[in-house]
């Protein structure tokens, strides 16, 4: 029998497949690994299964049962990359630097963006300060997002009942961002608790 090779996979392809998330298609950011092998960014499985708590929501793939409660992880349950803010030491130690934080849903704290997310909202906020786009549109998982620079809120979508307030801050050593993170009550990153 005859095999066609353009569909068969080398191993730096699958290495390649496994660093990807399947829902977004990029590189896996904060990759949360379910019992059934299967990664996904957890801001794409979270945002794809709003709400979703343990045996509730399948997963994307093999339609499995999910076995956690997305709603619930800490960064202990997260693959740490490289790349993720406050996380790894040369990120965290690497001064000054500038963060994007977004409020909590009641409001009273608030969360940092992961990395990524936090570097696109500043190259899109120094456009806004040098005039030079007033289009300030984001994807985070599966949602589209507006954001306001004048009025610093992020907006979901066409959903304007969905606005959440979004602060930047400055820092400038490891013991002005410990305070600060005690001011703003910062929870963790992206959803996911310290």
């Amino acid at each position: 029998m005859d095999t066609d090779k353009s569909l068969q996979l080398g191993k730096d392809d699958k290495d390649e497949l496994e660093d990807k998330c399947t829902i977004c298609l990029g590189k896996l950011n904060l990759p949360v690994k379910l019992k059934c092998g299967h990664s996904f960014c957890f801001l794409c499985l979270k945002s794809t299964k709003p709400g979703a708590v343990a045996g509730k929501t399948n997963c994307a793939l093999c339609r499995k049962q999910i076995d956690i409660d997305i709603n619930k992880l800490s960064l202990a349950d997260i693959a740490v990359q490289d790349d993720v803010i406050c996380l790894d030491d040369q990120v965290m130690n690497t001064y000054p630097k500038t963060v994007w934080l977004y409020s909590s849903n009641d409001v009273t704290s608030w969360w940092y963006y992961d990395n990524e997310t936090n570097k696109l909202i500043e190259e899109l906020y120094g456009k806004f300060t040098n005039k030079t786009a007033d289009d300030f549109k984001i994807h985070i998982g599966a949602r589209e997002y507006e954001l306001d620079f004048e009025t610093m809120l992020q907006v979901l979508g066409s959903d304007e009942t969905k606005k959440r307030a979004i602060k930047r801050l400055e820092m400038t050593d490891e013991k002005q961002e410990e305070l600060l993170r005690q001011q703003y009550k910062v929870r963790g990153i992206a959803g996911v608790r310290f």
